[in-house]
């Protein structure tokens, strides 16, 4: 009896997870002043502390800039609503250097790429949805 209930669990539990619509999320990053360093790009889901709390992103990875410009792809994200940060590191010290006023002295961008005005964005300007087979993103770099 015990072998029958494990089984049947195991397949429901193979035929939800095969049945989740998943998604390969592609980041064109452009506008670097340079191609010093490296860029980190974070993926926030909605309320999980988009985005300055890169420790509870959902994925992140890195990449070289190569002529002020990169790509980096996330693949097996399931469709949803998300938004995106990314960083450049210049100087490859894995934070966002920031002025004595907590502005970033480093070069920043964010899905949408909403306009920076004195303080960070809030998700809901930012979200985009995926929602198909492959998603670009566009993020243009600000520096300050």
């Amino acid at each position: 009896m015990f072998l029958l209930t494990t089984y049947g669990m195991a397949e429901n539990s193979e035929t939800t997870s095969s049945d989740k619509k998943l998604s390969k999320v592609i980041v064109k990053i452009s506008k670097f002043e340079n191609s010093e360093g490296v860029v980190f790009c974070h993926i926030y889901q909605p309320n999980k502390g988009f985005p300055t709390e890169s420790k509870n992103a959902m994925k992140w990875d890195s990449s070289s800039v190569c002529n002020e410009k990169a790509t980096i792809i996330f693949d097996s994200i399931p469709y949803g609503t998300y938004a995106i940060t990314t960083h450049h590191d210049e100087n490859l010290n894995i934070k966002m250097d920031r002025n004595w006023l907590g502005m970033p002295k480093e070069g920043f961008g964010i899905s949408n790429n909403v306009k920076i005005v004195l303080s960070a964005p809030d998700f809901d300007e930012c979200k985009f949805e995926v929602d198909s087979s492959e998603t670009v993103v566009e993020i243009f770099m600000k520096y300050i």
